[in-house]
């Protein structure tokens, strides 16, 4: 993303200043994330997540406090504590905290180091339950993504499998939602082999997180292959995993209650952001998502106007670290004292 269309509030974080007074190098400053070369150390990232939110691809002018933290922790916590044999672009799990003894500008609470990866150009998107976006084509076609469904099944109704619904990752516009068959046909064998592990993945951690009373309704991921000729050639899991920026949680209780009475259940994800901007008035309609993140004009407005309500943003602090506690059995604290110092 160009640095234009962040508002300041994204573009003057602090550790980007001291970041590049010891000699990181920045190469990309995404939604969320901002991305810097590491001094000698080629083929390797430093991932700084910030605390910026994101919804219907516009970067809104305000902070959620430590989600940056909750964002960086928890997907430490997911590809070192429970999956620590799946292949992700994390380079060592202390990495971080290695490097910061050489180069104090580093905010190792909201950092990993990561391989610099070759992405695939696709959001990987699996739903253990038929609800948001996805359930509109349900109701119009009976299929999910073009792969056919039972009739008659509620919104939020748990599947028997995961189905997967992919879409293309866009630099510039919304992401485009696309026919599981298409991906396939696209990506071929190589899409295959990472669709069936990161299906296994979603399977083992919806277990893992309905044991501790939470459901992942769904959920997206991404993969690449590493770029330096010391990691080249190996499919990594990458980017931030099974967050609530990138996954949506809910408690075991209100799916259960929400299939009962109809309606969504209440989410510990940023679902209530993009519900509060779905409600927004703007000049050209309601709500944010009918607006375009390439009209300049709309990336103003949004600048201009869209400042999230101290409650909300609160509310949705407070979600995040109690989704964090329940699933790690940490307070956020706890885990960076655990594994970050």
């Amino acid at each position: 993303m160009t640095t234009s269309k962040l508002p300041p509030i994204r573009r003057t974080a602090p550790y980007v200043r001291d970041l590049l007074s010891q000699g990181f190098t920045l190469v990309n400053q995404g939604k969320v994330r901002d991305a810097f070369a590491i001094p000698g150390i080629p083929g390797a990232i430093l991932l700084v997540a910030s605390d910026g939110i994101s919804i219907y691809d516009f970067v809104l002018p305000s902070v959620i406090p430590s989600k940056g933290e909750i964002l960086t922790t928890l997907t430490h916590f997911w590809m070192n504590v429970i999956f620590p044999d799946i292949l992700s672009d994390q380079v060592a799990m202390n990495m971080t905290q290695y490097l910061r003894k050489r180069y104090s500008a580093i905010p190792a609470k909201r950092s990993l180091v990561v391989y610099d990866l070759k992405m695939m150009p696709y959001e990987m998107i699996f739903r253990y339950h038929l609800g948001g976006s996805i359930f509109r084509e349900y109701q119009e076609k009976g299929t999910a993504a073009g792969q056919s469904m039972p009739v008659g099944l509620p919104r939020w109704a748990k599947l028997n499998v995961p189905v997967f619904t992919p879409s293309t990752k866009e630099f510039k516009g919304h992401d485009v939602n696309i026919m599981a068959e298409e991906f396939f046909a696209r990506t071929g064998s190589l899409g295959r082999m990472a669709v069936e592990r990161l299906e296994n993945l979603y399977i083992t951690a919806y277990g893992y997180a309905f044991s501790r009373g939470i459901i992942i309704l769904d959920t997206k991921f991404e993969v690449g292959n590493a770029i330096a000729p010391w990691a080249r050639g190996t499919l990594r899991v990458a980017d931030e995993v099974l967050t609530p920026d990138s996954s949506r949680f809910a408690m075991v209780e209100d799916v259960q209650e929400a299939l009962r009475s109809k309606q969504d259940p209440r989410f510990f994800d940023k679902q209530m952001v993009r519900d509060w901007g779905a409600q927004i008035e703007t000049p050209w309609g309601p709500g944010i998502g009918n607006l375009d993140p390439r009209n300049p004009d709309h990336v103003s407005f949004v600048r201009e106007h869209c400042v999230i309500p101290p409650s909300l943003v609160e509310e949705t602090r407070a979600r995040y670290h109690r989704l964090f506690q329940m699933l790690t059995g940490y307070t956020l604290e706890e885990y960076q004292r655990e594994f970050f110092s």
